[in-house]
């Protein structure tokens, strides 16, 4: 929860700890046991954050660390990194020199950074450069936050100030070029059957919440959607040891589907279900985050983080269905990839702003190569960087005011995994839905998303989806401009 650090090459009395390497101070303020430090053959190695190994999730950070450091290459780091869950950093290099910086698929923990005068800067803010800097916010970022909704995160990799950049997922941040590289994909996948991604999947989440669950509470968010039933079914074993949650929000009743479908589960599991109203942030908090997030902060998210840490919940780890939502392949579903074009990906970013569509552009150039090179789909690699690497890390770092949470998908081994799952596949059957029935059946004896059972079924059709993915995005268009 709210955790920040700051890497740069003065030790900064703002932070509870420093520490010198690769000829910088690494300032935070994360605890002891997120912290691993580790010099071994003039290769430095500093690890921040939950690693969690789905092959033995009893292993500790120390025990990560002194796996990751005997890697010889950056190949063999990224390689020995895949069986990682958790949300995590990796800075390597040799003893006096960073080399690189690595995070979690989704880039859960922030990496902005910018290069000044030949100076690194490395935040979990931008803002704690900018400031540093006296950088101002630039006005482009500004054109384009005011053309969307707050919630909605910047394209690309930019953030709100002049030369800071943040870094997304399939990519590093190389020291010695002084930009975000890109490491994925680097070879064709090798096609797998629904039926072993499931199989896969089921094994090795179920070790990840072994190695959550023996070190900490965990709840679980719960609504009358497929997500969260997802997780409910994998936690089946544990069922004991965990409590649920929904936000009551002010349009809600109990007929809410999102209210009465919950509360049927509860009791058929006999779960403990905590119904949450939600509660407006204390003013003083909500200028403070203001300032530190710089425009990037999200009210609801806010309101709903600091409803749970009022609740009895406040120590219980939450584990939201995130990430897993590549499997239904929500941005392109099977359609072909001439498809994946700027003016579609544009619907799915919701920005109206020509500075926004600019952008977009500079991914598909950037993009385009690598993924006809290796046949991935450029609509799971905008839904991955984009979604899964803006709009994701900026709604985590608004919870982190406020609250835990651990993201059980959040591994590159199953994103790859699901990736390789003909996109047809995905479409015609449900990962989501074949893991229930695998786990736990009856779940599906309850309704699923009753109130858009009619929105679902209209845009059922791959190409009626990318027709109303149009027609929302002119007629949200028009409504902004009038």
């Amino acid at each position: 929860m709210e955790s920040k650090y700051f890497l740069s090459r003065e030790k900064n009395n703002k932070f509870d700890y420093s520490i010198k390497a690769f000829g910088y101070y690494l300032n935070h303020n994360y605890s002891a046991e997120n912290i691993e430090v580790l010099n071994k053959d003039n290769k430095t190695l500093i690890l921040i954050g939950d690693f969690i190994d789905a092959k033995n999730p009893y292993k500790i950070l120390k025990d990560c660390a002194q796996e990751l450091i005997n890697s010889e290459t950056l190949l063999d780091l990224l390689e020995t990194s895949k069986k990682y869950a958790g949300r995590f950093l990796i800075f390597f290099g040799s003893h006096q020199k960073l080399e690189y910086v690595l995070t979690d698929l989704v880039t859960s923990i922030p990496v902005n950074y910018s290069f000044d005068n030949n100076n690194l800067y490395i935040a979990s803010h931008a803002t704690l450069i900018a400031d540093y800097l006296e950088i101002k916010v630039s006005e482009e970022s500004i054109r384009i936050k005011n053309s969307a909704e707050q919630q909605q995160p910047l394209p690309y990799n930019i953030t709100m100030y002049h030369n800071i950049y943040s870094l997304i997922p399939n990519h590093f941040l190389n020291i010695k070029s002084k930009r975000m590289d890109r490491y994925f994909p680097y070879k064709s996948l090798e096609e797998i059957s629904m039926e072993d991604a499931v199989k896969k999947t089921i094994n090795y989440t179920k070790n990840i919440l072994k190695g959550y669950f023996s070190t900490r509470k965990l709840s679980l968010p719960i609504t009358a959607g497929l997500d969260s039933r997802l997780v409910l079914a994998l936690m089946k074993d544990h069922i004991e040891d965990i409590e649920m949650y929904t936000f009551y929000f002010d349009n809600f009743s109990e007929k809410t589907a999102d209210i009465r479908i919950p509360k049927e589960i509860s009791k058929y599991t006999n779960i403990k279900h905590n119904i949450l109203p939600t509660l407006s942030i204390p003013e003083n908090d909500k200028i403070r985050i203001h300032n530190e997030l710089s425009g990037l902060e999200n009210n609801s998210i806010l309101s709903n983080g600091y409803t749970y840490s009022q609740s009895t919940l406040a120590e219980y780890y939450s584990v939201p269905g995130e990430v897993i939502t590549l499997t239904k392949s929500p941005f392109g579903k099977d359609l072909p990839e001439s498809f994946a074009t700027t003016n579609y990906f544009i619907t799915k970013i919701h920005n109206y702003s020509p500075e926004a569509k600019k952008y977009i552009e500079k991914w598909i150039k950037d993009t385009k190569t690598y993924s006809e090179k290796f046949n991935v789909s450029l609509f799971d690699l905008f839904h991955l960087e984009s979604r899964l690497g803006r709009w994701l890390p900026k709604s985590i770092q608004n919870y982190d005011y406020f609250m835990n949470q651990i993201y059980i998908f959040n591994s590159r081994y199953l994103i790859e995994l699901w990736m390789s799952i003909p996109r047809d596949e995905r479409t015609k059957k449900s990962l989501h839905i074949e893991i229930i029935k695998k786990e736990w059946p009856e779940l599906l004896d309850f309704e699923i998303n009753p109130d858009e059972r009619i929105i679902n079924k209209m845009f059922s059709n791959s190409y009626v989806f990318y027709i109303g993915s149009h027609a929302k995005y002119l007629l949200n268009k028009y409504k902004r401009r009038n």
